[in-house]
Parts: structure tokens; C-alpha cells; sequence
């Protein structure tokens, strides 16, 4: 599991965030304080958009998946803020 920052300047950068997040196989949550949504989702995107402490969560085991959304997703992401988490066994 990978978290980021991420933050959008307008509605267009919203649609493109979903579009993106949704070429790859493995599941994102958008999350804000004790709120989430499912990054897949443009309706969800929307709703949770404003926030200020916005997060993407990638649930993803492989490194390479990881690299190439977040690469994708550059122009959203806090740059330096990625934080790797490992779940509790």
C-alpha cells in the first residue's frame, strides 16, 4: 500500500486524475480525514475533491504498477510525499 498527497486546480484536472487511475488493475481510494471513495470514481473524485488533506491510497503489491500510476498521476501529487505503508499481518 502506497499513500500520496494529491490536489486538483479544476474540474478538468478531476477527470483526468479518474481516467488515469482507471487504466490500471489494482484499486485507489481518495481519502480525507475519516472519508473515502473510491479514485475509480468520477462522481466520488468530485464529491471528496475540495478537501485539504486529500490522499490517494493505492492498495498494490507491485513496485512497477505503483510507478507507472504514480507517473501518470505527476501532475496531482504532492512531489516527495510518498509514504509507504505495510499492512498489519
Amino acid at each position: 500500500m502506497v499513500e500520496v498527497n494529491v490536489g486538483f486546480r479544476q474540474a478538468e484536472d478531476i477527470v483526468h486524475f479518474v481516467e488515469t487511475v482507471q487504466q490500471f488493475p489494482c484499486h485507489a481510494d481518495l481519502v480525507s480525514g475519516n472519508r473515502a471513495v473510491d479514485a475509480k470514481s468520477l462522481m466520488g473524485a468530485f464529491a471528496i475533491s475540495q478537501a485539504s488533506d486529500l490522499r490517494l491510497v493505492i492498495y498494490e503489491n507491485s513496485q512497477k504498477v505503483i510507478n507507472e500510476m504514480l507517473s501518470g498521476l505527476q501532475d496531482f501529487t504532492a512531489k516527495g510525499k510518498k509514504k509507504s505503508c505495510v499492512p498489519f499481518a
